[in-house]
C-alpha cells in the first residue's frame, strides 16, 4: 500500500514530515489510541475460515509429520519436564511415554502460514482500497489512469453512479492536512459541494453544503470514520504539493462514501467539536503508549544481584 505525499510507514505506524517536523498520522493515532476488542475475534475467525478453505494444503504440509517417543530423541531432563507437565509421572516414576513430532519444522511452517492468514487477506483488501482511491483521485482531477482490474472496476461503476445521482462539485482531492497545534497530519479523500436535497439530507439546513468526504470499500462503515473526519476538519491548514500552505475552507458536514461492487451509499458523518474532543482523547492514549509510558520507570533501587552473605553463628 503506497504512502501519501510526505508520509512514510515505520514499524510504529505512519509519520508525515513537513518543513523538518514530524506528525503522527490520524489513522495511526486512531488505531493506537482506541481499544479494539473485535480484532481478536476477527483474527480467530479469519484463521479458522482460512484453515477450512485450505484444509487439503494443510494436510499436505503435515502429511509427513509423525509422533515418536521422546525417549532417545531429546534430553532426559526435557523428557522428565514434559512428563511432569502432562501428568505422565507419579511418585517420581513415569507412568506413560511422552511423544514428540519427528518434523517440528513442518509444524512450525504450518503454524506460521495459518497465523499470517488474516493479515494476508487484510493486505490484499488494502491494496484494492489503495487502487480504488488512486482511480477516484484521477477521475476527480481528470488525469490519465491505468485500466483497473475487475475488482476495482466494479467499485468504480458505483462511483460513477454516485457522480450521476449526487452531482458533487469537487474542490479538493487527496489533500494532506496538518495540525501544528495538536501534532497530527492526514490525507483527506475529497472536499465537494452538494446542492439542494442532497445537501439537506447530509444534515445542512441550506441549499449548499461543503462536505468533507472519505471513501470506504470495506464491509461496512464504522464509527471511527467520524474521528478521522473530525481530525481533518479541525486541522490548521492544507499542505499543498508545491510546499506552500493553504487555509482549509469552511466545512459544513462530513460524509463517508461506501462503495461495494454492487451499490454505493453516501452516509452522513458527524465531525463536530464533540467528536474532535474524542479524537484528542484517543491521541493522548496513543501518546501515552508511544511516548510517555517509556519515560515513567526509573532505575531500580535495591539489593545487588550478588547473593547476600549470611553471618556465621
Amino acid at each position: 500500500m503506497s504512502n501519501p505525499q510526505g508520509a512514510k510507514t515505520t514499524s510504529r505506524g505512519r509519520i508525515y514530515t513537513r518543513k523538518g517536523r514530524n506528525y503522527w498520522s490520524v489513522t495511526t493515532i486512531i488505531k493506537g489510541g482506541l481499544p479494539a476488542p473485535a480484532l481478536m475475534g476477527w483474527g480467530m475467525r479469519s484463521v479458522a475460515e482460512y484453515a477450512v478453505a485450505n484444509h487439503r494444503q494443510i494436510a499436505a504440509m503435515l502429511g509427513s509429520v509423525r509422533l515418536q517417543r521422546a525417549e532417545g530423541r531429546v534430553e532426559i531432563a526435557t523428557v522428565t519436564r514434559l512428563q511432569a507437565l502432562f501428568g505422565a509421572i507419579r511418585d517420581g516414576k513415569p507412568i506413560a511415554p511422552v511423544y514428540v513430532v519427528d518434523d517440528p519444522d513442518a509444524v512450525e511452517s504450518a503454524v506460521k502460514w495459518l497465523s499470517g492468514a488474516p493479515y494476508r487477506e487484510r493486505d490484499r483488501k488494502a491494496d484494492i482500497g489503495t487502487a480504488i482511491h488512486e482511480q477516484i483521485d484521477a477521475i476527480i482531477l481528470g488525469k490519465p489512469r491505468p485500466t483497473p482490474g475487475p475488482e476495482v472496476a466494479a467499485h468504480l461503476v458505483q462511483f460513477e453512479r454516485f457522480l450521476a445521482d449526487c452531482r458533487p462539485e469537487f474542490e479538493a482531492s487527496e489533500g494532506t492536512v496538518y495540525s501544528d497545534a495538536e501534532s497530527y497530519a492526514g490525507t483527506l479523500d475529497w472536499i465537494a459541494v452538494f446542492r439542494g436535497e442532497i445537501a439537506r439530507r447530509l444534515g445542512v439546513d441550506a441549499d449548499m453544503a461543503r462536505v468533507l468526504g472519505d471513501n470506504k470499500s470495506g464491509k461496512a462503515i464504522y464509527p471511527e470514520v467520524a474521528l478521522q473526519l473530525a481530525a481533518y476538519r479541525h486541522a490548521d491548514y492544507l499542505g499543498l504539493r508545491d510546499g506552500t500552505d493553504a487555509p482549509l475552507p469552511e466545512i459544513h458536514a462530513g460524509a463517508a462514501l461506501h462503495l461495494t461492487p454492487d451499490r454505493y451509499s453516501l452516509v452522513p458523518v458527524r465531525c463536530d467539536d464533540e467528536v474532535f474532543k474524542a479524537f484528542l482523547f484517543a491521541r493522548e492514549v496513543f501518546r501515552w503508549a508511544e511516548e510517555i509510558s517509556k519515560t515513567v520507570l526509573g532505575d531500580p533501587i535495591g539489593a545487588s544481584e550478588e547473593p547476600a552473605s549470611v553471618p556465621e553463628g
